[in-house]
């Protein structure tokens, strides 16, 4: 899961980051200002939103204002962060619907209580955000034999699991305990834009679908099509040998984040 963490001080931005990766084990993604805000939840799926109130450009008021009339935001969890004498802002803020506030200067214990207790009601029934799972990771195609390929590649790193098609990805990936561990999908199907847009659309419009980084391996022939489809978060050929693959595996999933799609700009060759 992601966390949008607002504050135009890069120095509550980093205890806020580091908070968040002690207590829940979340990933985060920074903006400055509100404006940023809003341009980054339009382009990506977030989890929560901890947002300043007071900010330059785009306040946090203004930010909450416009989240709250998006259809797909209008039920973010958001904390928000004020100043001592923000009760003005606190109350605004309050009529628009927040998991919770503090104060600044941020105490971290006190902020990592409220991100555990916002957390817990983002997860499954028995998950505990401050323990996390181990992280699953599924391969899915019609080639039995590359599936369990790349499962073997993988377990040293994730629980890995394979399944044939999009029906059996998505049952797998509906079952609400292996949904929320669910971190990465490597697709083998069949690779045109109709079925690539099926396959990503299906797996995005799950409740945890905003945090899966999603991986297309295909053949050599057809990495440059997958990358101009600017769907996946990133690009695999199938017919690398098994060590490249990992290889090149290890270093798209550094460099890749959920909604960020791979295009002809982004260096991921593929060999084969």
């Amino acid at each position: 899961m992601r966390v949008l963490v607002v504050d135009d001080d890069p120095g509550a931005r980093a205890i806020v980051r580091r908070v968040v990766a002690k207590a829940l084990h979340f990933e985060t993604e920074e903006a400055s200002n509100g404006l940023e805000c809003l341009e980054l939840l339009e382009r990506k799926p977030f989890a929560l939103v901890v947002l300043d109130l007071q900010m330059p450009l785009v306040g946090g008021i203004e930010a909450l204002r416009a989240i709250r009339a998006t259809a797909s935001l209008a039920h973010l969890p958001v904390v928000v962060l004020t100043g001592g004498a923000d009760e003005d802002h606190v109350r605004q803020a309050l009529t628009f619907g927040v998991a919770a506030y503090l104060t600044k200067p941020i105490d971290p214990d006190q902020l990592a209580a409220r991100l555990v207790q916002v957390g817990a009601s983002l997860l499954p029934p028995g998950h505990n955000p401050g323990q996390p799972g181990d992280t699953l990771a599924i391969v899915c195609g019609p080639d039995e034999d590359f599936r369990r390929r790349v499962v073997q590649l993988l377990n040293d790193d994730f629980e890995a699991r394979d399944v044939e098609g999009l029906d059996d990805l998505l049952r797998l990936l509906e079952t609400p305990n292996e949904s929320w561990r669910t971190r990465i999908v490597v697709c083998s199907l069949e690779h045109t834009r109709p079925a690539d847009q099926q396959v990503v659309d299906a797996i995005r419009a799950l409740p945890s679908g905003g945090t899966i980084t999603l991986f297309a391996a295909v053949p050599r022939d057809e990495v440059g099509a997958a990358k101009r489809s600017g769907l996946w978060d990133g690009v695999l050929s199938s017919a690398m040998p098994p060590t490249m693959f990992v290889s090149q595996f290890t270093r798209l999933q550094g460099t890749a984040s959920v909604g960020r799609r791979v295009g002809d700009d982004d260096d991921i060759l593929a060999a084969g």
